[in-house]
């Protein structure tokens, strides 16, 4: 005797009779009742009594489970992939969003940019609305960062700005323009997107720690870009706007440092470079720079052993072997 109990209960969620989430049927639903049609068929021809009737029905459900199995191995093809599957959606919407958005996403991660745009784009020309939507300004800043890998740098900022128009603080649309600009040396605009970029209301940790490092290169580089052209005061002032961001950014204190000794300021300067060797214990320039003021102020000895650590770590470094020679022929320290 075999007894089949099932409680409603169970499956109410895969019946379909009641809609589960946003799809309305799926493969999957059919997988729990299935074997349960299969174990009632089963039974019901145990208890047929009539031989010939039980044979012609078993006939009939041998072609039913051929014809079965026939469809089983086509629907498998396309459950081979996320990709596959949504390539067989647009087959049945070819202006679902969604599916647009992940075919692009498909071949991105198969490194076929173009096709990938191609999709991406697809995605912002459509109007009706399915649920699980992508954001407009996820894609636009998606296609952009494609354009920029494929080196069109223009039109991955348009892309990027058509992000921005949807979403004024859109983190990764902000760090790649804040990117293209530092690369262009047009530092207040870089600067100007990387402090956008810290306004994402999404925003997480990593991504906070990743935009301050951007913004104090980008103000380091600018103070740099003004301690060449001879500012000294404005570059002082992005040097410290730099370290506002990025404390360990052992540089920001050796130009600092070096602005200092320019100003006759040595003891100021001293500091500075001293708190990049609490940075970077072996930063030759660091080094080189206190060893030129100890040489300066008559310390030689101490100068000297700056400029013997500093070969032991570089013997390749010109200006401290020169200024190691010059030291050592005006005095006897060896």
């Amino acid at each position: 005797v075999i007894e089949v109990q099932v409680s409603p209960h169970n499956l109410t969620p895969v019946i379909g009779i009641l809609q589960f989430g946003p799809q309305i049927m799926a493969d999957r639903y059919s997988y729990q009742v299935a074997p349960l049609f299969s174990i009632l068929l089963s039974v019901a021809l145990l208890k047929l009594t009539n031989k010939k009737l039980c044979k012609f029905l078993s006939i009939i459900l041998l072609v039913l489970i051929s014809l079965f199995a026939k469809l089983t191995w086509e629907q498998s093809k396309i459950w081979k992939s996320d990709f596959q599957i949504w390539k067989h959606s647009l087959k049945i919407l070819p202006d679902f969003s969604t599916a647009l958005y992940n075919v692009g996403v498909g071949y991105e991660r198969n490194n076929e940019l173009d096709k990938a745009i191609q999709y991406y784009k697809r995605v912002l020309k459509v109007e009706e609305k399915y649920f699980f939507e992508p954001d407009c300004a996820d894609v636009c800043a998606r296609i952009g960062l494609l354009y920029e890998r494929l080196g069109d740098i223009q039109q991955a900022i348009d892309f990027y700005n058509e992000a921005l128009k949807i979403n004024t603080n859109h983190f990764l649309a902000n760090m790649h323009l804040g990117e293209v600009f530092l690369n262009r040396k047009e530092f207040m605009k870089s600067i100007k997107y990387f402090t956008s970029a810290l306004k994402y209301e999404n925003i997480k940790e990593k991504e906070i720690t990743q935009a301050k490092d951007k913004l104090s290169y980008a103000y380091y580089k600018y103070g740099v870009n003004l301690f060449i052209s001879e500012k000294e005061e404005e570059s002082v002032q992005a040097f410290k706007m730099s370290l506002q961001y990025n404390p360990e950014m052992a540089n920001v204190h050796i130009y600092l440092g070096k602005i200092f000794a320019n100003n006759q300021k040595m003891r100021e300067a001293k500091e500075e470079f001293n708190l990049a060797l609490q940075i970077d214990e072996n930063n030759i320039y660091a080094l080189f720079n206190l060893a030129n003021i100890l040489s300066y102020e008559g310390n030689k000895k101490k100068s000297v052993n700056y400029l013997k650590r500093i070969l032991e770590i570089d013997p390749k470094f010109v200006p401290a072997r020169k200024l190691l020679l010059a030291i050592t022929e005006k005095t006897n320290l060896n």
